[in-house]
């Protein structure tokens, strides 16, 4: 079957019909076209209604997007709900924050020498398409994300990045943190358990989890039982 992936990739300005991507979308999604979306303001807060199946706003864009200050457990929680497979939230130099399906994934950014930011974005996303041509897993996705997302900052002017630079630093990409929706509802399932109130939210607090391969390790053993929780 032949793919056709469309990026739909322009900041908001005062021409632009604030419900234009989403017109544009709900026309592309018609003929199964798979959506990439990176916009701002009402272009993302309407785009989003038709449900692009991969969107990246900036940390300032996201919280925009819901009315909030920046809190990471309330920014999942909302991206979860606005029923998108793919979010990534870009968050400059301290990296990049990834909802994939279920599955929530955070890096840190790469040490490197940044010569110029116009174009991060871009290569970000540009990454996510080339990862899904590829049929790339989550892990494989987003060390591509990061790694020509860093090169660019390091490329001057409009010449792209070598791509062995990017794969080289692709080895660089840590994965640090990850929660993971089935452990957190059986944490949430034991703290009901004690007091049938607690939530999924709260019950977050518990489980930081790194991911690792195909498992999960972390510095403390998960509780088993409600004492473990100390609540």
């Amino acid at each position: 079957m032949e793919i056709h992936i469309v990026d739909i990739s322009n900041k908001e300005k005062e021409s632009c019909e604030s419900k234009l991507y989403k017109r544009i979308i709900e026309l592309l999604k018609k003929n199964d076209n798979y959506i990439l979306l990176d916009a701002s303001k009402d272009l993302l807060k309407y785009g989003i209604e038709a449900k692009p199946d991969f969107i990246k706003p900036n940390k300032e864009e996201v919280c925009k997007l819901f009315g909030i200050e920046y809190d990471e457990e309330l920014i999942i929680e909302k991206c979860k709900n606005l029923g998108i497979k793919n979010i990534c939230i870009s968050l400059g130099k301290d990296g990049a924050l990834f909802i994939f399906d279920d599955h929530v994934y955070k890096c840190k950014g790469l040490d490197i020498d940044v010569k110029t930011t116009t174009g991060a974005g871009d290569a970000m996303v540009a990454g996510f398409a080339y990862s899904y041509l590829n049929n790339f897993d989550d892990e494989k996705t987003i060390k591509m994300m990061m790694a020509l997302s860093a090169s660019a900052c390091e490329t001057l002017g409009t010449k792209p990045p070598e791509f062995d630079d990017v794969l080289q630093k692709t080895n660089d990409v840590e994965i640090t943190e990850a929660i993971e929706e089935g452990v957190a509802g059986d944490i949430v399932s034991i703290c009901q358990f004690k007091d049938g109130e607690t939530t999924q939210n709260e019950a977050l607090h518990y489980v930081k989890m790194e991911k690792v391969s195909f498992g999960y390790q972390s510095d403390a053993p998960v509780p088993q039982t409600p004492d473990e929780l100390k609540l």
